[in-house]
């Protein structure tokens, strides 16, 4: 114990000692970086010989003595706050407890260090190397980073996955490191992704071979394609979409389908805008889709409103429930029926401008995606019997979550095809912009759909009589399809679908089967046979947006 030091603290004078033993050390010693500020904090010792500690900082090491070093603090608190920090670098400190006489504890056990990242200054904006169609190439930088708008930063100078067609804004930064924090981001450089090089997928029906899986070959771009594969669903990009008053709401998942409700929107399919081209040379039925939205080789009829062009149409990914007079696509009703082609038409066109029921040439769009995809004539075989076989009529929803495409052997299960649920079953389907008007003529449209199809275009079907059974062969042409040109088929050969067509009264189209209809229904299977008074349990309709 120091008695002169005491004694002098209340004022009584006396001699200063000559201790030479140092009070014990602080305790805990700790800094902590704060900001741009370095907290220190400890516990001073209980001896009465402690007076006070001294703090020392340093570059490059700890203080080896406490005169080696810059004086932080000197007092005999148990905290401090160093605003005079050293960025970019480790600044070591070091506390020395000391007593009256000047004796410092040198013991370890004193030390703490604390880095206080420095700023960097910020890069101009980045520059662009290459452009594609899904991908640009940023000129790589030392030390930055780079991203996407709102994206987040990324090491890589390449963006991959990209959109075709589509602006992007990029930036970089320069990279947090050990001393430095990142610094903010430049400003931004926008470019514009290419158009990607357009495809042509064609699939060739050798109508003279009986067979529906062999009987159709690839060519053009689908040389590379697989039948059934996925790949096509991304060359066909059709999206599921929430629609309501006209408008696209928002894209949908197909795992939230079930959490919807009626007073959301319709559930519907959105089809971007490609070319189709279908022709027949000889035996051959040339099925041909492109990418390109303005070839003057193919017909754009499903993406055509009159004179107007489109760049998309919308099909209800369910069969239509009408609901307050309104035609719908929304899950868990039993399907509408009993109404005729008129009394569908009416509560579609109920929902606003732009809607229709489903007509013949975005019906003949999604059986050219099935021939393509699928490569195989047989659609019960190769993607699933649907509702074919059932007692009574299922709910809508019920592949919901369930992929694309869906089907099983089990003719008492709804299929879907491209988001579509009972493309064929469950009910069959009033198609708008076709009749047979007699005199062996076809009468289709694209626009103003009626019962009288004044504005319809004629065609010759190549036939007077009534023409029923299992297709042989197709008319094979762009406007036309795969309307029923020979009989001769059966359930398990050529077209493997059943249609009915009068070709010398007027009568109008139905399409895809019932859900008793068994082999007779699938892709191909078509009726024009029914007036327009017809109105069965089994008759249904779809929504259509155009």
């Amino acid at each position: 114990m120091n008695i002169d030091y005491l004694l002098s603290a209340h004022g009584f004078g006396g001699k200063k000692s000559k201790d030479k033993i140092p009070p014990p050390r602080v305790i805990g010693f700790r800094a902590t970086r704060n900001g741009a500020n370095a907290d220190l904090s400890w516990t001073n010792p209980t001896d009465t010989d402690f007076v006070g500690v001294l703090i020392l900082k340093k570059l490059g090491g700890y203080p080896t003595s406490p005169t080696d070093g810059e004086v932080v603090y000197k007092g005999n608190s148990t905290k401090f706050t160093d605003t005079n920090v050293r960025t970019a670098q480790y600044v070591y400190y070091r506390a020395f407890s000391y007593d009256f006489d000047g004796n410092y504890n040198v013991e370890s056990g004193q030390t703490a260090w604390v880095l206080v990242k420095g700023s960097q200054s910020t890069p101009s904006a980045p520059i662009v190397d290459k452009v594609d169609y899904n991908s640009v190439a940023l000129r790589a930088q030392s030390g930055c980073e780079y991203k996407i708008a709102n994206g987040s930063w990324q090491s890589s100078n390449i963006f991959t996955n990209l959109s075709p067609n589509t602006s992007y804004t990029f930036y970089q930064r320069k990279k947090e490191n050990t001393y430095y924090n990142p610094s903010s981001q430049s400003s931004g450089t926008s470019v514009t992704t290419l158009k990607p090089p357009y495809r042509t997928m064609t699939a060739v029906i050798d109508q003279s071979n009986s067979n529906p899986l062999t009987c159709i070959t690839y060519e053009d771009d689908a040389r590379t394609m697989t039948k059934g594969s996925s790949e096509w669903d991304k060359f066909f990009g059709a999206k599921l979409v929430l629609f309501k008053n006209g408008r696209e709401v928002r894209d949908l998942k197909d795992s939230e389908l079930n959490n919807l409700t009626e007073s959301d929107g319709d559930v519907m399919v959105k089809f971007k805008r490609m070319g189709l081209n279908i022709k027949t040379v000889g035996d051959k039925v040339y099925v041909s889709m492109t990418d390109n939205a303005d070839s003057e080789d193919f017909k754009y009829y499903a993406h055509t409103r009159g004179t107007e062009r489109r760049e998309t149409f919308y099909l209800g990914a369910y069969l239509g429930y009408e609901k307050d007079g309104k035609l719908r696509s929304i899950k868990g009703f039993k399907p509408t029926g009993e109404k005729t082609i008129g009394d569908f038409r009416t509560i579609a066109q109920a929902n606003g401008s732009g809607y229709e029921q489903l007509a013949f040439y975005q019906w003949t769009f999604l059986q050219a995606m099935y021939v393509l995809k699928y490569g195989n004539l047989d659609s019960q075989t190769a993607l699933g019997k649907g509702l074919t076989s059932g007692s009574g009529y299922l709910s809508t929803g019920g592949t919901n979550g369930k992929g694309v495409d869906f089907g099983s052997t089990n003719g008492g299960e709804q299929m879907r095809f491209q988001y579509i649920e009972d493309m064929w079953g469950n009910k069959l389907q009033w198609l708008d912009g076709i009749k047979s008007v007699g005199n062996s003529q076809m009468k289709t449209g694209t626009d103003k759909f009626s019962n009288d199809g004044a504005s319809y275009s004629a065609h010759n079907l190549g036939f007077s009589i009534d023409l029923y059974d299992y297709v042989k062969n197709v008319q094979g042409t762009s406007e036309l399809g795969f309307v029923i040109k020979a009989k001769g088929g059966s359930t398990s050969t050529y077209f493997c679908d059943y249609q009915y067509v009068y070709g010398n009264s007027e009568n109008f189209g139905c399409v895809g089967g019932y859900r008793s209809y068994g082999a007779r229904a699938g892709a191909f299977c078509f009726y024009c046979s029914d007036s327009a008074s017809r109105a069965y349990a089994n008759f249904g309709g779809r929504l259509m947006f155009l």
